[in-house]
């Protein structure tokens, strides 16, 4: 038996068919990048893409964004991030965001990237003072050199851009040299020589600059108080008085008011009066001093023809502790009234005369003396007087 075999090839196509069993893959799992705190809103700030191995729609990928508080967002189809919303590194520095790829496949597959956008500083924020204005008060003999404060201002921005120096801008009022001087780091205010008497009081005006190009400043108001100590002792505008006073003047008159100044402040500058010595002495003061006001008043009749001239040495003393003093001298002069009349030596004389004295013969001089000035007795008769006898009368005939 005849068995006949027949043989034939052909070729197959045979397609496979994909399925989803791949996930997007980033290229990197964790990215971090930096955007300006300025940056507008639009700007790009980086691209996080994925691939997918499979094909068709499995592989086509649709990106979306997690976290980031509303300030960025991802375009779905290119994964580019972009800003959407004001930043402000003082505000917040940094964010941390989920990047997220899935494919269209069906079920869809996934891969997440972490995504940490730095925000980086610009200058846009000027120092701060602590205060507005500030208040010191220095004793005016502290010794040059001397901290009277620390200023304090504060930048918040990063780096050279909230580093901040400190300078004067201004004194008022004005001195050939600095009063006062600033630390630029620091902000350590020292002093410089003080007198209260010259300057009570200070006006600076404090300048705090950043170090960001262009630098940004603010400005603070510093008073100082310059405090007194009883440095200075009371001085009278004259150092030596000259008064008159009739020698009829009546006690309590006021002679003359005397004045010192004493510079110093408060109790440290009261002046108070007191008379220290007197000359001629006497059992009780001819003067009285007022304390408060510096009237001198008689305390004691004057009598002109025992005392021409008083010399007193005053003094003013002021409040502080210890008190200061200062010295000063008053002559009163005493001046003549014509208060007494003229006085014989003697009561009464008993003179014996001869019978046979000769006409014109002296036989007696009587003494006269008035104890006010000349000019206060011009024209009265004093001195000595001769009584000469021509008979048949005897005159009184003024001699020496």
């Amino acid at each position: 038996m005849l068995l006949l075999i027949f043989m034939c090839s052909g070729v197959v196509e045979v397609q496979v068919t994909d399925v989803n069993d791949n996930s997007p893959v980033f290229t990197s799992d964790s990215v971090t990048t930096s955007v300006p705190e300025d940056a507008e809103v639009g700007s790009n700030v980086t691209v996080v893409p994925a691939t997918d191995k499979d094909s068709s729609f499995n592989k086509e990928i649709r990106y979306s964004l997690r976290g980031g508080e509303g300030k960025f967002s991802v375009d779905p189809v290119s994964g580019r991030v972009s800003v959407t919303g004001a930043l402000d590194r003082e505000t917040k520095a940094e964010y941390s965001l989920l990047m997220v790829a899935e494919d269209q496949g069906r079920p869809a597959r996934s891969a997440t990237a972490s995504l940490l956008v730095r925000v980086s500083d610009i200058n846009d924020n000027a120092p701060k003072f602590s205060n507005a204005e500030y208040q010191g008060e220095v004793l005016e003999t502290v010794a040059v050199g001397t901290s009277l404060l620390t200023l304090s201002a504060v930048d918040p921005d990063e780096g050279a851009n909230g580093s901040v120096t400190y300078s004067i801008l201004s004194q008022s009022p004005s001195s050939d040299s600095p009063v006062f001087e600033l630390d630029s780091s620091s902000g350590t205010l020292v002093t410089g020589a003080l007198d209260r008497e010259t300057k009570a009081e200070y006006s600076l005006l404090m300048v705090a600059e950043d170090q960001g190009r262009p630098a940004r400043s603010a400005t603070a108001s510093l008073l100082v108080r310059v405090s007194d100590i009883n440095d200075n002792a009371p001085k009278f505008s004259n150092a030596e008085y000259q008064g008159e006073v009739l020698e009829t003047a009546s006690v309590g008159a006021s002679l003359l008011t005397l004045s010192a100044v004493d510079p110093d402040e408060g109790a440290n500058g009261s002046v108070t009066y007191s008379i220290l010595s007197q000359s001629p002495s006497s059992d009780s003061p001819v003067f009285e001093l007022d304390s408060s006001s510096g009237t001198l008043q008689l305390a004691q009749p004057l009598d002109y023809s025992e005392v021409k001239v008083y010399s007193l040495v005053v003094q003013a003393s002021d409040g502080g502790t210890p008190s200061l003093v200062g010295n000063g001298s008053v002559v009163v002069k005493v001046k003549d009234e014509n208060n007494n009349p003229p006085e014989f030596s003697k009561e009464s004389y008993d003179v014996a005369v001869s019978e046979n004295l000769a006409s014109g013969a002296s036989i007696l001089t009587l003494e006269v003396n008035d104890r006010d000035e000349v000019s206060k007795t011009a024209g009265k008769m004093f001195g000595f007087l001769t009584l000469i006898c021509v008979p048949p009368a005897c005159l009184w005939s003024p001699s020496g």
